[in-house]
């Protein structure tokens, strides 16, 4: 990985998790250590957990052997090596991703997840990684069959 594209994630990642430190965490870490920011957690545990749904292909997927694999995988694990860190994928059906990281269950959700008004006021997004450039298109005449 090129030193630029690693300072570009981690300097990604340290935004999204600057901006979030989940109030269940804060009180599952306790008391002494509830001043430490979420990077500094997640830094000295040496592990980043990140969630993701494992179903949608070409960004995570299960393989034959039912290893995650795919786009989003990848970068996960380019970031977690930028920092030093060992990543743990967690699979789980994705409306339990939010709630899960909301928890504190998760360091960061990637798993082709839109940002929206709703869920940017529950979790912070450090911004997309990927633009499809998809659209819908329609006739502004119906046909009759």
């Amino acid at each position: 990985m090129t030193r630029p594209l690693r300072s570009l994630l981690l300097g990604l990642l340290a935004l999204a998790l600057a901006l979030a430190l989940p109030a269940a965490f804060a009180a599952e870490a306790g008391a002494g250590s509830a001043s430490k920011d979420r990077l500094a957690l997640i830094l000295e545990s040496g592990e980043l957990r990140v969630g993701l749904s494992g179903d949608q292909a070409p960004f995570n997927m299960k393989n034959k052997q039912g290893e995650l694999i795919g786009m989003e995988v990848d970068l996960v694990n380019a970031l977690a090596e930028a920092m030093g860190l060992r990543a743990i994928l967690v699979a789980m059906p994705f409306a339990e991703l939010l709630p899960a990281l909301e928890k504190g269950k998760l360091d960061m959700v990637i798993s082709n997840m839109t940002i929206t008004p709703e869920r940017n006021a529950r979790v912070p997004f450090a911004g997309p990684y990927f633009i499809s450039g998809k659209s819908v298109l329609t006739k502004s005449e119906t046909i009759a069959s």
